[in-house]
């Protein structure tokens, strides 16, 4: 009988439990803030168009919000765009943003265009904040507050990197490393790509920024990057498949009789125009800012919504370019998209916008297409397995490390 009485308190205050966890956020969070920004709206006045409203969606439970969601969408079930359109379903498609809880803070999420370049436009409301900025510290340029100092840092950055003076310098200097790397791949079995061209990466980088010479201190310096990269934001990397290789080969062989086995200059890079019509849709589709965070520094109004003071704005760069109103047939690659005119404002920003916008946007360009100039003109190669799964969180990346067997031709 006792242990009756026990099973039915129990099932009855197992309800109420739960419903208080799930509102649990949603009553700490918003209570106070619609009072506080009646003044945007004048709400004084009986026009019920004017009342204060906070973007659609749910805070989740206390503590963790919404991530159990997250990782059911990104590393359990493989389909991260889902997590944004399953919002879009329920909310409404033309909202564009979206109250949620994520990274331990109350958050927006911004998937629409407008409201995208609003907020890196507006870095006097929007400051740059990631939620781990302790991984890289608090004099990186990524994560320095906005001011003289990170202005001098970043302009030294695109001074000494992303000019066409110094992008050639760089080419010269980094392409021997590309092709011995790609030599001694082709008498292997099989690479994990994946990590072989991140090595590559950081080893000439290394070598031009620093002048070290491969060997203990670069892999030293690349442990500590899997480190950092592990924990501070992710996107999933991947390369375009063989089917491009013969297009690669009309423009890509022509410039290797044009140079004389020379080195491309930045120059020559600009004219492999289907080269880098590859290297922007690789980038589209792969790019490794999969969403950014900014910090709320006061009460912003955006079209009908508030946007509340300390709370993050997760710009989502990923949905805008895997959305279909922005992209025709997103999750193809193709690389002919870019012969029509550019996407609308805001619908492709894999650099960021504005004044925290990547410092070495052109040099990632270039050095993509550098890359795939040495692969096409000497090498063909084969994915070993095209079925192999994507873990998308924390870092994603191919669980098989993106194999593939590579021969010199």
């Amino acid at each position: 009988m006792e242990e009756t009485w026990i099973i039915s308190l129990l099932l009855g205050i197992l309800p109420i439990v739960g419903l208080i966890l799930w509102w649990w956020n949603e009553i700490w969070y918003l209570r106070g803030i619609k009072v506080r920004c009646s003044k945007l709206f004048n709400t004084n006045n009986n026009n019920n168009n004017n009342i204060v409203k906070i973007p659609p969606g749910h805070l989740g439970f206390p503590f963790i919000g919404e991530t159990l969601s997250l990782l059911w969408f990104f590393n359990i079930i493989a389909r991260p765009d889902d997590f944004i359109t399953s919002k879009k379903y329920k909310y409404g498609e033309n909202v564009g943003a979206y109250r949620t809880h994520l990274y331990g803070c109350p958050s927006i999420i911004a998937c629409s265009p407008s409201l995208c370049k609003f907020v890196l436009n507006s870095s006097d409301k929007f400051k740059q904040e990631w939620p781990t900025t302790q991984v890289l510290g608090a004099n990186s340029v990524i994560t320095l507050e906005e001011g003289p100092r990170h202005g001098v840092i970043k302009n030294f950055i695109v001074n000494y990197i992303n000019r066409p003076a110094s992008l050639t310098r760089f080419l010269l200097h980094v392409q021997p490393t590309i092709i011995q790397a790609l030599q001694l791949w082709s008498h292997q079995h099989k690479i994990k790509t994946f990590y072989q061209v991140k090595k590559v990466t950081l080893d000439y980088t290394m070598k031009y920024m620093a002048h070290l010479e491969a060997g203990t201190q670069i892999h030293v310096i690349e442990k500590l990057f899997e480190g950092v990269a592990s924990g501070f934001r992710s996107q999933p990397w991947n390369i375009p498949g063989t089917s491009f290789y013969h297009a690669l080969k009309e423009e890509n062989m022509a410039m290797v009789k044009k140079i004389n086995s020379g080195s491309l200059t930045y120059e020559d890079i600009l004219k492999l125009k289907y080269t880098n019509k590859v290297a922007e849709e690789t980038i589209r589709m792969a790019n490794i800012a999969g969403f950014v965070f900014r910090k709320v520094t006061d009460d912003v109004e955006f079209k009908g919504y508030i946007i509340p003071k300390g709370w993050n704005v997760i710009i989502w760069l990923r949905f805008l370019h895997n959305d279909p109103t922005n992209f025709d047939d997103p999750m193809n690659f193709n690389p002919d998209r870019w012969d029509v005119a550019r996407p609308k404002h805001g619908a492709y920003l894999p650099f960021g916008r504005g004044s925290r916008s990547c410092a070495g946007n052109t040099l990632v360009r270039a050095s993509l297409v550098l890359f795939l100039h040495h692969l096409s003109i000497g090498y063909e190669w084969e994915l070993l397995n095209p079925n192999s799964k994507i873990k998308y969180l924390s870092h994603p990346l191919p669980v098989d490390g993106l194999e593939i067997s590579i021969r010199k031709i």
